[in-house]
C-alpha cells in the first residue's frame, strides 16, 4: 500500500503540464492556424548548423521556415504576418512559423 500511495504522489507532483515545462525565453506555442502579426529581431542561432530565428521583444523566439534572403541578417528588426505550425524540425528551437509577409520594421 505505501508503495502505491508513493508511486501516486510522486506522478501527481514529479510531472509537470508542458506550459510549465517551457524553457526561459521561450512561450506557449500559438494556436496553429491563427494568422498573426508581431514585430522581431533576426537573430542568427548557432545551433545544430547555425540557422536565423526570430525574436520578439517580450522572449517570444520563432523559427521562420521560409524567410526570405534578403532577411537573413543579424540584428534586423522586422514586422512579420505569419502562421506558426505543427512541424516538426531539426532545430527544436522556437515556434515554427510559416511567413506569409514580412517587412522591415521602420517603427523600432
Amino acid at each position: 500500500m505505501l508503495i502505491i500511495a508513493s508511486i501516486l504522489l510522486f506522478a501527481l507532483t514529479g510531472c509537470e503540464s508542458a506550459e510549465n515545462q517551457l524553457l526561459e525565453g521561450d512561450s506557449a506555442p500559438d494556436a496553429a492556424g491563427d494568422v498573426m502579426t508581431f514585430s522581431a529581431e533576426v537573430k542568427w542561432i548557432p545551433l545544430e548548423g547555425g540557422f536565423y530565428g526570430l525574436v520578439t521583444e517580450d522572449g517570444r523566439r520563432y523559427l521562420p521556415l521560409n524567410l526570405p534572403e534578403e532577411y537573413k541578417q543579424d540584428g534586423l528588426t522586422v514586422w512579420v504576418r505569419g502562421k506558426p505550425t505543427d512541424t516538426a524540425t531539426v532545430q527544436m528551437w522556437g515556434t515554427p512559423i510559416e511567413i506569409y509577409e514580412i517587412k522591415i520594421d521602420t517603427e523600432q
